[in-house]
């Protein structure tokens, strides 16, 4: 576990400082209006990524137990079955977003004159992400093994070559095109390699025919995909029209900008998600043996370890970003500190939330509850759509923490707490909303102060 975390964490900050390298070359050599549409087709995708949402995470809960019972010919069943949907899914990603070429070709980002060029980059775009689906089934072994760091020593391994060589080729050539094959290029070689190296190491997973799953195991996964697929769908909806929202009110322009803001806190949680994610496989193996005390001890400690860890990542955040967005591309990227503010409770309330998450997830505790997260997409749409025109990119951010703390917030904790812990939710969640509210007057204060 502790390897895990060590090389996620080291490999994340590497990943880092590499994203903000090409993130400014890219901004160098192509401008706002091409950031600003980088922004807009990965949330596009992000949409059509829906025909994944569920079936990944109910299949890898199923991983669990035949992997701690050494059940090698039940877990090949699953992952076999995992693969033959994932390539379903890749396939009818690629095709989703060839049918969505006429429309973004309709859109004239570049002007009349680029629409070809646009089609073609968002085609780039979409193979580069339905390729990878036709990889991941393998990749799973690693996370239910406690090796999540195999998986990311390729991942980042894999942006790191990625780096280098699209940095050297849009230096030279200002050209979006040639980057994105690259892109594409190094996800197909280095998903084959760990797939091989993964065959290699679990063969008694992976060889052999599988065995048709019992209807009772399709049911339990049908189910717990019911409930995943609305709660992942509220973060892809929101994630997929943020940009969308903003484009549309305030321009491509103001998109690319806040962009370079979302591309820092998204980094940040991505090195604190990749140390998280070395312990899901742990809670997994830990929640499958059924020790309830043992798991609430756990839970209690994980929950203190986060707050600390993002109170005091938030402060820094806080007081940094603006110098740094100003040291880094320049003062006229530079957006209010109030907008900062809300970013920062968004970033606060996102971690906070994990230690309820990681174990829902590993526990798939996703049929009840279910419907919290159509709450929450309709609270974040309806107040994205009142408050960015009249409050700028900061009503975005403001309604996604809005709508968290109505929902998910309080829900998901209580599920842990109700369907696993078997212990009374409410003190948990009082002291939660407690923290939460406190850190938000904090962090007020000091804009005031700032300000």
């Amino acid at each position: 576990m502790k390897k895990n975390i060590i090389i996620g964490v080291g490999m994340q900050s590497v990943y880092l400082l590499a994203s903000f390298g090409i993130r400014t070359l890219f901004i160098h050599t192509l401008g706002e209006v091409y950031v600003g549409m980088d922004r807009l087709f990965s949330n596009i995708l992000t949409l059509l990524s829906f025909a994944e949402l569920g079936i990944g995470e109910a299949i890898i809960f199923q991983l669990y137990k035949p992997v701690v019972q050494k059940n090698y010919d039940k877990a090949r069943d699953f992952l076999l079955f995992y693969r033959k949907i994932y390539r379903w899914i890749g396939s009818l990603i690629f095709i989703l977003g060839l049918c969505l070429v006429p429309y973004i070709m309709s859109l004239s980002l570049l002007g009349e004159a680029g629409d070809v060029e646009v089609g073609l980059i968002f085609i780039l775009y979409v193979a580069n992400t339905s390729l990878s689906y036709f990889f991941t089934y393998r990749k799973a072994l690693f996370l239910v093994q406690q090796q999540e760091y195999i998986n990311v020593l390729y991942k980042q391994g894999s942006f790191l070559v990625q780096a280098v060589l699209q940095g050297i080729y849009l230096y030279m050539t200002h050209d979006l095109i040639g980057f994105l094959v690259i892109q594409i290029l190094c996800t197909f070689l280095f998903n084959l390699f760990q797939s091989m190296y993964a065959y290699r190491k679990f063969p008694e997973y992976l060889k052999g025919r599988p065995n048709p799953l019992e209807k009772l195991e399709i049911r339990a996964i049908v189910e717990n995909v019911k409930g995943i697929v609305l709660y992942m769908a509220s973060g892809a909806l929101v994630f997929g029209t943020e940009s969308i929202f903003i484009t549309y009110f305030l321009g491509l322009q103001m998109t690319g900008i806040y962009s370079n803001y979302t591309l820092i806190f998204s980094a940040v949680v991505s090195i604190l998600a990749r140390a998280m994610r070395g312990l899901l496989g742990s809670l997994g193996q830990m929640n499958a043996k059924n020790d309830l005390e043992q798991s609430y001890r756990v839970f209690n400690k994980l929950y203190l370890v986060i707050g600390i860890v993002y109170s005091v990542i938030g402060l820094m955040l806080f007081f940094i970003i603006n110098p740094f967005i100003g040291l880094w591309i320049g003062d006229s990227f530079i957006l209010p500190q109030y907008v900062v503010l809300v970013l920062v409770i968004q970033f606060f309330i996102n971690g906070m939330q994990y230690p309820a998450y990681s174990y829902r997830t590993t526990l798939g505790l996703y049929t009840n509850g279910r419907l919290s997260p159509v709450a929450l997409i309709f609270i974040y749409g309806v107040l994205s759509v009142l408050l960015i025109p009249r409050i700028g990119v900061a009503g975005s951010a403001l309604s996604m923490f809005a709508a968290r703390l109505c929902t998910t917030t309080w829900v998901d904790p209580y599920l842990v707490f109700h369907d696993f812990f078997k212990r009374k939710s409410g003190r948990f969640i009082w002291r939660h909303y407690g923290i939460i509210t406190l850190c938000i007057m904090l962090l007020s204060l000091l804009t005031i102060i700032i300000w």
